[in-house]
C-alpha cells in the first residue's frame, strides 16, 4: 500500500517544485549514478517480477552526433526515506498517519449515512438562493456532537458549480485572507465558520469593505455555533460583530437554524451504517439495546456522535457500553487516545507528547520551532521533541516548524483536556497562560466550550479562572449551561475586584437563563428575587439590565393583569 502510494505520486511529474530535482538527484547518487537530473516527468515501471524502479528518461547527443535516450533505474527501496523526508517538508505525508486525525468520529470520515436533516437542508437552500441582498449570514445552532459540521459539509457538497464553498478558521478571518478567498472564488461564495469565534473584528471590516461597492457575486456566511442554554443571550462572536457593524440583523437571513434531535429510526441508521463501515452488521435487537444505552448516556439530545461512540465500543466488546453513563463513554475514548499517544513515542517523550496534545487541543493546533516551547518540566526533560513527535506521526513538519493537531471531535478533545488538567491541577494556570499566549481567541473559545459541554467541580472551575480573560470565558460557559449555583459560588469566592465584578454580571446572566427554563411561576419568582438582591447589592448597570429582562419575561410567561401592573411599576423605577 505504501509503495503504491509513492508510485502514484511520482507519476504526477515534478509538481512539487525545485525540491523534486534535489530529491531525485539524491536517489540517483545513492544508487551510484553520476548523471544529473534537472526536473521533468518521472516514470515508474513495474515489471512482471514486481521490481519497481524510478526512471528519468531524456535525450543526449553522443560523440558521433547521434541522439540517445538515457534512462536510469533506482530501486524504490532506495528512495523511500528521501521521499518521506521531502514530502513531509511539503506538509504531505503519504507514509505517516497523523495520530490525532486518524479518527472515525470526525464528520470528514463519513462513517455514517447522512439522515434525518431534510428540513435543515431545505432552510439552507432558501438561505443561499435568497436574492434580496448580496451578503447574508445565517447561524446553525446545536449542542456539540449533534451534527452541525456534517450538515454544513453535506450542504456544501450539494450546491451546484455557481457556488464556491470555503471552510474558514480563526486564522482566515482577516481582511487580506477573506479578500483572497473571495477573489479566487470568482463566483458566489459560501463561507462556513465551523464554530463561531470570539474575535470577529476583521470579519466586520471585510464586510464593510465588501458592501462599500455592490459585490459582483453573492456572499453567504454560515456560522456554526454551540447552543448551550442561552437562547436570550447573544453569542460572543455576535456581540463582537455587532460592535463593529451596528445592527447585524440587517444581514441576517432568518432566525438561527436549530438542529433538532434525530428520530429513533434515524439513530438506528447512524448505528447500522457505522457498524457497516467497520465491516460489521447490527440486527434489530442489537440496535434496540444500543439505543437504550444512548438514552442513558445522552438522554436529552440523543446525539449521533454518542451513538457512534456506543456502537464503536459495542463492536469491540458487546458488554462494555450497555450500562455506560456519559462520563464513562468519554473517559473510554480519551483513555484510548492517551494510550495511543504513549505507544507512539518512547517513554522519555510521553509527558511532552501528552502536554503538547493538550495545548494543541486548547488552541486548535500548536506550532513551534526547536527551542521555542514554553517552560515546562516535560519539555526540558526531552531533547528534539518536535522531531520525535514528527517521527511518531503526532506532529507534522514544514519549514523547520512542527505542528501538533487538536484531538477531535471537539467534545472528545475538551474532555481529554479536562482529564489532563484534573490530574495536573497545580499546573492549570501555567498551561492556560501558555495557550493564551499562543492563540488567545482560540483559547477563549475553547474554555467557553469546555464549561458549556461538561460538568466540573468548583475547585477546578476556580483554578481555571486564574485571570480576567480566562474567568470571562469560563463563566460564559457556565452562563450557557444556566449553572447559577456554580456562578454564585465562584462569584462569592473571587478575591480580585475586577474578576469579581465580571463574575457578578455573569452570575446575573446565569440567573436570567435559569429563569427562562422555568415552567413553574413560584420557581420563577424565586429566581427573580435572587436577581433583585443582586441588582440592589451590586450597583452594576449590566446586572440591572438582566433583572429588567427577567421582569419583562415574567409578565409574558406567568403574570395576570394585576401582577403585571406591579411589575411595570418596578420597571419604571429601574428606568428612572
Amino acid at each position: 500500500m505504501l509503495l503504491s502510494h509513492v508510485v502514484a505520486i511520482l507519476q504526477v511529474n515534478d509538481s512539487y517544485g525545485d525540491g523534486m530535482a534535489d530529491f531525485v538527484q539524491d536517489a540517483l547518487e545513492a544508487n551510484g549514478a553520476t548523471v544529473g537530473y534537472s526536473g521533468g516527468p518521472i516514470y515508474v515501471d513495474n515489471d512482471e517480477n514486481t521490481a519497481v524502479g524510478v526512471y528519468r528518461r531524456y535525450t543526449k547527443t553522443d560523440k558521433d552526433g547521434h541522439m540517445q535516450e538515457i534512462a536510469y533505474a533506482v530501486p524504490a527501496s532506495v528512495i523511500l526515506d528521501a521521499w518521506g523526508e521531502y514530502v513531509c517538508e511539503k506538509r504531505y505525508q503519504p507514509q505517516r498517519k497523523n495520530l490525532h486525525k486518524e479518527n472515525d468520529f470526525v464528520y470528514q470520515a463519513l462513517k455514517t449515512d447522512f439522515t434525518g436533516r431534510d428540513a435543515e437542508i431545505e432552510l439552507l437552500n432558501r438561505f443561499v438562493q435568497h436574492n434580496d441582498s448580496p451578503l447574508l449570514w445565517q447561524a446553525v445552532v446545536a449542542e456539540g456532537g449533534s451534527g452541525k459540521s456534517r450538515l454544513a459539509y453535506e450542504f456544501a457538497h450539494s450546491l451546484d458549480s455557481t457556488w464556491h464553498c470555503e471552510l474558514v478558521t480563526q486564522a482566515d478571518l482577516t481582511v487580506s485572507k477573506l479578500n483572497r478567498i473571495y477573489e479566487e472564488a470568482g463566483r458566489n461564495l459560501l463561507l462556513i465558520a465551523d464554530y463561531a469565534y470570539t474575535d470577529t473584528n476583521e470579519l466586520g471590516d471585510w464586510i464593510e469593505n465588501i458592501l462599500a461597492d455592490t459585490p459582483e457575486h453573492d456572499i453567504r456566511i454560515l456560522m456554526l455555533q454551540r447552543q448551550g442554554n442561552d437562547p436570550n443571550n447573544k453569542s460572543k462572536w455576535l456581540e463582537s460583530l455587532e460592535k463593529k457593524l451596528g445592527n447585524v440583523n440587517d444581514y441576517m437571513f432568518a432566525p438561527e437554524i436549530r438542529i433538532n434531535r434525530l428520530s429513533k429510526d434515524d439513530i438506528y441508521i447512524v448505528m447500522e451504517s457505522y457498524a457497516q463501515s467497520k465491516g460489521k452488521t447490527l440486527d434489530g435487537k442489537e440496535c434496540g439495546a444500543l439505543y437504550e444505552a444512548l438514552e442513558r448516556v445522552d438522554p436529552e439530545l440523543l446525539r449521533p456522535l454518542f451513538a457512534m461512540f456506543i456502537t464503536d465500543a459495542y463492536l469491540e466488546d458487546p458488554k462494555r457500553p450497555l450500562n455506560w453513563k456519559r462520563e464513562e463513554a468519554l473517559e473510554h475514548f480519551c483513555e484510548r487516545e492517551r494510550v495511543a499517544i504513549n505507544k507512539a513515542v518512547s517513554e522519555d517523550c510521553q509527558d511532552a507528547a501528552q502536554l503538547l496534545t493538550v495545548l494543541a487541543t486548547i488552541t486548535g493546533g500548536y506550532s513551534f520551532k526547536k527551542g521555542e516551547l514554553p517552560d515546562f518540566d516535560a519539555f526540558e526533560a526531552t531533547e528534539n521533541i518536535g522531531y520525535k513527535l514528527y517521527k511518531a506521526g503526532i506532529a507534522v513538519k514544514a519549514d523547520k516548524e512542527y505542528t501538533v493537531d487538536a484531538i477531535t471531535p471537539d467534545i472528545l478533545g475538551e474532555y481529554f483536556v479536562k482529564m489532563y488538567l484534573e490530574t495536573h491541577f497545580n499546573d492549570i494556570p501555567d498551561i492556560l497562560n501558555a495557550a493564551q499566549e499562543h492563540k488567545p481567541s482560540e483559547t477563549d473559545d475553547f474554555l467557553t466550550r469546555l464549561f458549556t459541554d461538561h460538568e466540573a467541580d468548583l475547585d477546578f472551575i476556580e483554578k481555571c479562572c486564574n485571570n480576567y480573560l480566562n474567568a470571562y470565558s469560563v463563566s460564559w460557559g457556565l452562563v450557557r449551561r444556566a449553572d447559577k449555583d456554580k456562578l454564585a459560588a465562584i462569584y462569592e469566592r473571587s478575591k480580585d475586584p475586577k474578576i469579581k465584578s465580571l463574575l457578578c454580571v455573569q452570575y446575573a446572566k446565569g440567573l436570567f437563563n435559569h429563569f427562562n427554563n422555568q415552567t413553574d411561576s413560584e420557581e420563577a419568582k424565586g429566581i427573580l428575587a435572587e436577581l433583585k438582591i443582586l441588582h440592589e447589592t451590586a450597583h452594576n448597570d449590566e446586572v440591572t439590565v438582566e433583572y429588567a429582562k427577567g421582569l419583562v419575561n415574567y409578565i409574558g410567561k406567568f403574570s395576570d393583569s394585576a401582577e403585571a401592573k406591579g411589575i411595570l411599576a418596578e420597571l419604571k423605577i429601574l428606568h428612572e
